[in-house]
């Protein structure tokens, strides 16, 4: 019987090289998104450092729930041809109104980024149009694309509630 064992053992062992598909592995990247909700008058009401390593291809996704909003944004990293990278930012806002109910609104955008360069993204689309979406509130996201090392610290989420 460990003969038997050990036949398979170097069967799957002995596998040459070429009979084995080998995919190339992309390398890993780290998003970081500093989330912020602002009142009108530029206070910060809630914030939160959020820190995820992914690959290209893969969302990594922010979620922001009050009493009366849900916030759901995906970002997701793809490689251009000029070595660069693109954002695909998805983002979905549910909006709890006085006398209006709920109302949705949905926002894709895709943004052209370089390594280490730092984007802001409004779901709510620029201050001006969200402050009227969301009773005078902000949602603001500085998010930047790195690439992975060693030294990446370890996935992180801390909201720093300031209410």
């Amino acid at each position: 019987m460990s003969f038997l064992v050990g036949l398979l053992l170097f069967a799957f062992q002995g596998a040459p090289l070429s009979a084995q598909e080998v995919q190339p592995v992309e390398p890993a990247l780290v998003l970081t998104i500093q989330a912020r909700v602002l009142s009108e008058g530029q206070s910060e009401l809630w914030s939160a450092n959020i820190s995820r390593t992914t690959v290209p291809g893969k969302p990594v996704g922010v979620q922001l729930q009050g009493s009366n909003v849900l916030v759901q944004v995906s970002f997701t990293p793809y490689h251009a041809e000029d070595g660069s990278f693109m954002l695909l930012a998805q983002g979905q806002i549910g909006v709890e109104m006085p006398g209006k109910g709920l109302q949705y609104q949905y926002t894709v955008d895709s943004i052209p980024v370089s390594l280490g360069e730092l984007i802001y993204f409004f779901p709510l689309g620029n201050a001006e149009n969200a402050s009227k979406s969301l009773d005078q509130a902000i949602i603001e996201m500085l998010v930047a694309l790195n690439p992975y090392t060693q030294d990446t610290p370890n996935e992180e989420e801390s909201p720093d509630d300031e209410s």
